[in-house]
């Protein structure tokens, strides 16, 4: 068994499941950067043809995983 910690809780399990929330976090931290890198884009500022998707949708999942960390 492994241990992992989620949220300052410890957990035991199987190392398939270690592994899966492994690669899930890691592409979990690879999605937020490349959003944060969109943000940069012209696209998604003010007066951007995707700006009301950026606020509505993107925007408050990252400051949500800001919150979280």
């Amino acid at each position: 068994m492994y241990k992992i910690e989620i949220d300052g809780t410890d957990y035991e399990v199987v190392p398939e499941v270690a592994a899966l929330l492994q690669a899930v976090s890691e592409e979990r931290d690879e999605m937020r950067e490349a959003l944060i890198w969109c943000g940069g884009c012209t696209v998604f500022g003010p007066g951007g043809q995707a700006r009301e998707g950026w606020i509505r949708i993107v925007q408050p999942l990252l400051e949500l995983e800001k919150q979280q960390k």
